[in-house]
């Protein structure tokens, strides 16, 4: 793919080089150089450690980690030049340990745009969605029992988390609509508990 972008589905973040362009070849490395010759590792003493606490960090306009905690290393990625804020494909960061989430807009973003932009990418216009599943045993809901249960909530939009009220179930119900699969199970689709209008209140 075009740009690069060092972004796995468990949204480990180890690059933060994602660019607007291809990526450009590494310099070709100096013959010998007397701090650091040919075959001979950065000493561990020269490596930056890094550390993100709480930390929103856009990889692009729309695509933002939300970093709760990180540690690892700053590395440069060409022989012998350190890295530059200037360039950020001039380093990476090596993760020892993270905490990072994604929003699901941002996450059906970078699929639908690098993991599968390509004009021949085998899959297109990707839609992700947050839900919650019961499967097995029995479930009952107002005059409704299920059993062997195979039933998901599903938000009606995805672009932001689910918020559902469970006191409130029957409101997220009416407001919603449900759906029959093809294996007898249910799929219940409902707005945010907050977005769902509210009657007022009668005195």
């Amino acid at each position: 793919m075009r740009r690069a972008l060092l972004f796995a589905a468990a949204v480990t973040l180890v690059s933060c080089r994602s660019g607007s362009h291809p990526s450009k070849p590494a310099s070709q490395p100096p013959a010998q150089t007397a701090a650091n010759p040919p075959g001979t590792p950065q000493s561990v003493e020269a490596e930056t450690q890094v550390e993100f606490v709480n930390v929103n960090i856009h990889l692009d306009p729309v695509l933002v980690l939300r970093i709760r905690h990180l540690t690892g290393k700053f590395l440069p990625t060409r022989r012998g030049q350190p890295p530059t804020f200037d360039d950020k494909l001039s380093y990476i960061v090596a993760i020892d340990s993270a905490e990072v989430g994604v929003s699901l807009a941002s996450m059906t973003y970078a699929m639908n745009t690098y993991v599968f932009g390509e004009p021949d990418a085998p899959l297109k216009n990707l839609r992700l969605s947050r839900y919650i599943a019961y499967r097995g045993g029995v479930v009952r809901f107002g005059k409704l029992t299920m059993t062997d249960a195979d039933m998901r909530l599903i938000d009606t939009d995805p672009s932001d988390p689910f918020d559902f009220f469970p006191d409130h179930y029957k409101d997220h119900l009416v407001a919603g609509y449900s759906k029959t699969t093809a294996s007898g199970g249910l799929l219940v689709y409902m707005p945010d508990y907050n977005k769902i209008p509210k009657s007022p209140t009668s005195h």
